[in-house]
């Protein structure tokens, strides 16, 4: 895998805005590729054992992201017995930050990060 080499990572991103049910820290930022931007939900992991920083396919499409290389990770979910194998080709956005910052950032580009959890409150 890609090390960063700054101190903010982006874990997540998608063009699509989440509505509710918001479970991990999670942000907005511009990320941008070239003349390229977008504003996309970012998460946040400072706890992850790796610095591993993921986009959608469908947000490095809107991007015109250049692909780089091409790496191969072994992922699981919850509960999940085995390891997946994706071959993956990674790329570097830019995130912008408030004060207008620019920080490049490695990516791997994956078809989905998440589907859409449904959520209901028990009393």
């Amino acid at each position: 895998m890609t090390s960063l080499q700054s101190e903010a990572a982006v874990f997540h991103s998608s063009s699509r805005p989440l509505n509710s049910g918001v479970l991990l820290k999670t942000e907005t930022a511009t990320v941008t590729s070239g003349s390229m931007s977008a504003v996309a939900n970012v998460m946040l992991d400072e706890g992850s054992q790796r610095q591993s920083s993921f986009i959608t396919q469908e947000l490095a499409k809107e991007l015109h992201l250049p692909r780089k290389d091409r790496e191969t990770v072994h992922l699981s979910a919850f509960a999940d017995k085995c390891n997946k194998v994706m071959h993956l080709d990674s790329a570097t956005v830019t995130l912008v930050t408030e004060d207008q910052e620019l920080i490049p950032i490695q990516v791997l580009i994956v078809p989905t990060i998440a589907t859409r959890m449904h959520n209901r409150l028990i009393q």
